[in-house]
């Protein structure tokens, strides 16, 4: 069975949202579970999609994450707080430090388009 794009309920919300922000650029958020192995193109499907704002920033983590959402960055303010330079901080004044950090980065706001596995395969 083939589905027409205008079906789709989240083709239409990307739709939308580049109706309305054209100038905004669209990445994709693709899950870790498909990008593994060693082929150069993964089989993924479209499951969500939203406005957001991240901020490049210098590796952090396990992950060695070099981006910060700007309505997820519990993570990131963790790893400034663990700073060894902080260490004579209390609590209250790492984490105010780490806010204004963290507020104050350059964001870029785009279209995030959610890559997950498919459910179909």
């Amino acid at each position: 069975m083939k589905n027409k794009i205008n079906e789709l309920p989240k083709a239409k919300e990307l739709l939308k949202l580049v109706q309305a922000n054209p100038d905004l650029p669209i990445i994709a958020y693709v899950n870790s579970e498909i990008v593994g192995g060693d082929c150069y193109y993964w089989l993924g499907e479209f499951t969500n999609v939203s406005i957001r704002e991240y901020a490049k920033v210098e590796p952090y983590n396990y992950y060695e994450m070099n981006i910060v959402w700007k309505d997820d960055y519990i993570e990131y303010m963790e790893y400034l707080m663990e700073q060894e330079e902080w260490a004579d901080l209390s609590n209250e004044e790492a984490e105010n430090k780490a806010l204004d950090i963290i507020n104050n980065l350059e964001y870029t706001k785009v279209i995030c388009v959610y890559v997950d596995l498919p459910n179909h395969i």
